[in-house]
């Protein structure tokens, strides 16, 4: 949930532990608890143990609302953290990038499973 509005200036997930993978990540929209339209995104980056913060590659401006991150790391499956927090598993290329829209079913949640990600925003 995002209680502030303003312009995306970075998007960012705690990892646990890292697989020496390189992570990206993307804003979507919420349409009926599923990720809908994307609004920003990140190029690729190192993923660490920790603290992941990567700058949009665009300064998107958005509304306080309800949000999507969505991840894509190369060597693993994609997921996603829904408004609530639940992580949610997906079938998505690194390399191919995120697509301009999902529908619904795009990710399966795993209940009881949950992360943390996160959206910086420079209020307006």
């Amino acid at each position: 949930m995002v209680t502030t509005g303003g312009t995306v200036r970075t998007l960012g997930a705690w990892i646990p532990t890292s697989n020496a993978y390189n992570l990206k990540l993307a804003l979507y929209t919420d349409e009926n608890n599923h990720p809908s339209i994307k609004l920003a995104e990140t190029a690729g980056g190192p993923q660490v143990s920790g603290r992941n913060e990567l700058p949009t590659t665009t300064r998107t401006p958005i509304n306080p609302g309800t949000y999507w991150v969505v991840a894509a790391a190369d060597g693993s499956t994609s997921y996603a953290v829904s408004p609530t927090g639940a992580y949610s598993f997906g079938t998505l290329s690194y390399l191919s990038g995120f697509p301009a829209t999902f529908g619904p079913g795009a990710f399966t949640v795993q209940p009881g499973v949950t992360t943390q990600f996160f959206v910086s925003v420079a209020e307006q």
